[in-house]
């Protein structure tokens, strides 16, 4: 009986969410249909300065996030100094201390790696839409020379990052020039870290599947009022179609092996 009426709230529960969003998504049509005009005007004139200011906010957030990546890979070394991994016989309260050095250490590597992966897709995807202005001529060298530059700056701070966290656990194996680095990297961690890194990808999951719905729905009313053409909704529902299948295929395979 309880199972029954817990069903019944989920379902009157899912019916009102879908009314709700059938409301807001009507409301949002109307209001951008009667505004199509405007926000024409507003997406040509963002086009035309999209690709002056992706090249600004790539040297803009290469440099502020790199530094910022710099900035912690020196603190990390310095708390992994403070740690005194080569000590021998600590007594109880050295020993607490060492700990809370290598945690301390671990975290601001842990940051820094976060900061520099951030980089790397911001980089990227800023070059992406300079690239669609079609701008050529000097300001073409600015662009590549910018994504090339802090391409490599990212790859050498990563690679800095790793080192750093390899002196902290030695038995972690890996190198970021190895395309089979997090393969690797993976195999070398205990059965607690292997359980963080899948609880953190079921979350990442969660959030892209969020992410996506959510983008759907503002390209179709966007495209509404708009011509954007069919390439942004065939990226994401190829980026969709590769998680949901990649996700099936992992647990029909994990199935088999029960």
């Amino acid at each position: 009986m309880k199972t029954q009426k817990t069903t019944k709230h989920h379902l009157l529960r899912f019916i009102g969410i879908l009314l709700v969003s059938m409301l807001i998504g009507l409301a949002a049509g109307i209001a951008v249909g009667a505004g199509s005009e405007q926000l024409t005007g507003l997406l040509e004139r963002l086009t035309g300065l999209v690709p002056g200011a992706s090249l600004v906010l790539m040297a803009v957030f290469g440099a502020g996030f790199l530094t910022a990546g710099l900035v912690l890979l020196r603190l990390g070394d310095r708390q992994a100094a403070a740690a005194r991994l080569d000590a021998e016989e600590l007594d109880e309260a050295a020993q607490a201390a060492q700990e809370d050095a290598v945690w301390r250490a671990d975290r601001r590597y842990g940051i820094g790696m976060t900061i520099v992966s951030v980089e790397v897709v911001l980089n990227l995807t800023l070059f992406g839409l300079w690239a669609q202005g079609g701008v050529g001529g000097l300001q073409s060298l600015w662009a590549v020379g910018l994504l090339f530059l802090f391409s490599f700056l990212a790859l050498a701070l990563q690679g800095a990052l790793v080192r750093s966290a390899k002196r902290l656990y030695p038995e972690k194996q890996g190198s970021v020039l190895d395309t089979k680095f997090q393969q690797e990297w993976f195999d070398s961690c205990d059965e607690a870290e292997r359980q963080m890194i899948w609880q953190c990808g079921w979350a990442s999951m969660r959030a892209v599947s969020r992410a996506m719905l959510v983008l759907f729905v503002l390209l179709i009313v966007l495209g509404l009022v708009a011509d954007i053409g069919p390439a942004p909704m065939l990226v994401l529902g190829s980026l969709w179609l590769v998680q949901t299948l990649s996700y099936q295929r992992a647990a029909l395979k994990l199935g088999c092996k029960r």
